[in-house]
């Protein structure tokens, strides 16, 4: 029995690593660097700089593969096959790893911070000690809500805030330029 098992393991050795590594990004790493950040600096980020950083890295995997097939002196139709297939694995691996290289990119941007910056929300509504939301006092159109507070704060409900209260939160920008906070 522990034969086959030792056989099946050293068998089967590289896909067991790559699923390991999977289970440890999926649900390690990735939730871990979402901590750090509101809700809307991550979707700004994605919605701002992903697009670049998806056509940027397709475009260096792409250079790297044409430089491989012509010092490999790979034939004309060789190179397109390379162009075409390189060009596939790019989009699935930017369109189904979005949240994975957001992470990375989440985690490369606390590696530095740029400057401190306070940010001041007044509660607008509060219901059941619970749910509320809070509008920036310097951006009108900047928002947050309980879950993204819950997460600053570490507290798990709203029973000590009021109606016009000012909560001030401190945030660093990275070197991405995006802000996180300290986990407290």
């Amino acid at each position: 029995m522990k034969n086959k098992l030792v056989s099946l393991i050293s068998k089967y050795k590289y896909f067991l690593i790559y699923l390991l590594l999977f289970a440890f990004i999926s649900f390690i790493f990735n939730p871990k660097q979402k901590e750090y950040y509101l809700t809307k600096d991550i979707q700004t980020f994605q919605e701002s700089h992903y697009l670049k950083i998806a056509v940027i890295g397709s475009v260096i995997l792409i250079c790297v593969m044409l430089t491989i097939g012509f010092l490999r002196k790979f034939k004309f139709h060789q190179i397109l096959n390379t162009i075409v297939f390189t060009s596939f694995i790019c989009f699935s691996v930017f369109l189904l790893m979005q949240n994975t290289i957001t992470c990375f990119c989440l985690w490369v941007n606390r590696f530095d911070s740029k400057k401190e910056i306070i940010e001041s929300y007044r509660t607008l509504s509060i219901t059941d000690n619970k749910y509320f939301i809070a509008k920036n006092t310097k951006q009108p159109d900047d928002f947050i809500d309980q879950s993204d507070y819950f997460k600053y704060s570490g507290l798990k409900d709203a029973s000590k805030l009021k109606r016009g209260d000012t909560l001030s939160l401190k945030f660093k920008q990275g070197l991405l330029d995006i802000n996180y906070f300290e986990a407290e």
